[in-house]
């Protein structure tokens, strides 16, 4: 009984161990992926006037444009990297006041998001 029960009705996991998971890159990538996939999903459905389902999205775009996205990805995550970098060291040279910093920080986000957008 006791082995059936466990299996059946795991224990719950504590939120912050939820928390945890949910913040961490790799399930961030998931998501952006998950997101892509869902996008090709739509796009094929329309071009072929039926729905094809997640499982043949995913295939698809696994066989069509994961590499090439993830490439992408890579360097646009490398990108937003040597700006935080960038931005890090004028902050901890002291360069720019708390209010310059909130306002370069605002405006690096949203220039690099006008720059690099997937489509």
């Amino acid at each position: 009984f006791r082995l059936t029960r466990c299996m059946t009705h795991p224990a719950p996991e504590p939120s912050s161990s939820r928390e945890f998971v949910k913040q961490s890159s790799l399930y961030q990538e998931f998501l952006a992926e998950r997101e892509e996939i869902l996008k090709h999903k739509w796009i094929e459905s329309e071009r072929l006037g039926y729905d094809i389902g997640f499982e043949r999205a995913l295939l698809d775009w696994i066989g069509k444009h994961r590499e090439s996205w993830r490439a992408a990805r890579r360097q646009l995550l490398h990108e937003a990297g040597l700006i935080v970098v960038e931005l890090g060291e004028k902050i901890l040279s002291r360069k720019i006041s708390d209010d310059d910093n909130n306002r370069l920080i605002d405006q690096a986000i949203i220039e690099f998001g006008q720059q690099n957008k997937f489509n």
